[in-house]
């Protein structure tokens, strides 16, 4: 019979082969049979960590830590579960404890790096994410951080030379790729970050968030084909609903509209479930004259999901834009109550109300929808329309 050590060594084995399932079976074991064994609740708290299983791998760390209250690595584990958590001075805490234990600890430096970085101590953040360069200048978190704090003080160029220096030493990856093309992207550099989608999908096929960059770029660029190539491709290694309706939309917008409506279709197939095929098929039948058609899918997605805001809001435009303002303004009143504080939705109840020669309601509607909205131009947009309300309130009889 495997002792607790073995079992520990078999899922370190795992874990290096990306076998998460069976390393977690491996720790359990392991820990079954001697939960003295630290290094393996260690292991599995990280584990847990890392597939975003927050609630039992801080129960796990707890537990370690009311047995050993100074260890520096469950100090970072629990630093690095509170910043998942959003409080990140209570992270420095119990990362500064870890490092007063241990000042080498890369994993407390990188992670205190992040927390600083997020209380806009940006300064303090590169030095200490340095700090971590200093121990292992090979890191690709530490490298990866410390470009993600350079690029928020504005120091892109520093940051690209950094994402390139760990692709260089991590050519596998693939967040890097995908941070550097990110920098290239808000630069307004587009065909260099999509080089480097391309250079990254070359050497991992499967890199699909690598992917949907390369797909959005394209679409960016407006070279819908590009895109359409991009996205078969997704829907052919993952073949979600999602995926589905995504090249339904890629599809519309290149004027390809039996691929789309062929799209949504199969995305509706795929999950049978989703009401979010019904609702786009709505938007094409209705943009193409097939009301009934469009009618039929809009009243499904209700069914299919009569408690979420999006099928209520997308039915009342296609009422409103066939006159049918009763109708538009009963739904527009359903989205409402399910999202009270969506501009958007408010802005559309305004908008029928407005049609209906409602216009105190109308008022009152898009002056919350302004509220929530940021600067912009969709801001803009609804403050004209609120002049324009008020205008024919004044002159109405």
């Amino acid at each position: 019979m495997p002792t607790a050590q073995q079992h520990l060594d078999q899922a370190k084995a795992y874990l290096e082969a990306k076998r998460i399932e069976l390393a977690e079976s491996e720790l359990r074991q392991a820990i079954k049979l001697d939960p003295k064994l630290l290094e393996a609740r260690i292991e599995l708290a990280r584990l847990l960590g890392s597939s975003n299983r927050l609630q039992e791998c801080e129960s796990l760390i707890d537990e370690a830590l009311s047995e050993e209250p100074d260890n520096p690595d469950l100090l970072t584990l629990k630093g690095m579960v509170t910043i998942g958590k959003q409080d990140f001075d209570q992270a420095m805490k119990y990362l500064r404890r870890a490092l007063d234990k241990a000042p080498k600890n890369i994993y407390a430096l990188i992670h205190l790096g992040i927390a600083l970085r997020e209380t806009d101590r940006l300064d303090e953040s590169e030095a200490t994410l340095r700090k971590a360069l200093a121990i292992n200048q090979k890191s690709a978190h530490a490298l990866l951080e410390l470009a993600h704090t350079l690029a928020v003080k504005n120091q892109d160029s520093d940051a690209i030379r950094v994402l390139l220096q760990l692709i260089k030493v991590h050519p596998n990856f693939v967040r890097g790729y995908i941070a550097l093309a990110g920098i290239y992207r808000y630069s307004n550099r587009l065909d260099d970050a999509i080089k480097i989608c391309h250079q990254c999908l070359s050497l991992n096929q499967n890199a699909l968030d690598a992917a949907e960059l390369l797909r959005d770029l394209y679409r960016q660029k407006r070279e819908y084909a590009s895109a359409l190539h991009v996205q078969n491709q997704i829907c052919e290694r993952r073949g979600s609903a999602a995926d589905y309706v995504e090249l339904g939309h890629l599809a519309y917008s290149a004027n390809r509209m039996e691929l789309a409506e062929r799209s949504y279709k199969r995305a509706a197939s795929v999950d049978e479930d989703a009401w979010q095929p019904h609702c786009a098929l709505a938007e094409l039948y209705a943009a193409t004259d097939r009301l009934q058609e469009a009618m039929r899918e809009f009243e499904e997605a209700l069914r299919l999901n009569e408690n979420s805001h999006e099928p209520h809001n997308s039915f009342a435009i296609f009422l409103i834009n066939h006159g049918r303002l009763e109708d538009a303004i009963y739904q527009l009143d359903q989205a409402v109550k399910l999202a009270p504080e969506e501009p958007a939705v408010l802005y559309n109840r305004g908008l029928a109300l407005a049609k209906a020669k409602r216009l105190v309601e109308a008022y009152d509607s898009i002056s919350k929808a302004l509220q929530k909205t940021p600067p912009g131009e969709l801001r803009n947009q609804m403050a004209e329309t609120l002049i324009a309300i008020e205008n024919e309130r004044r002159t109405s009889p």
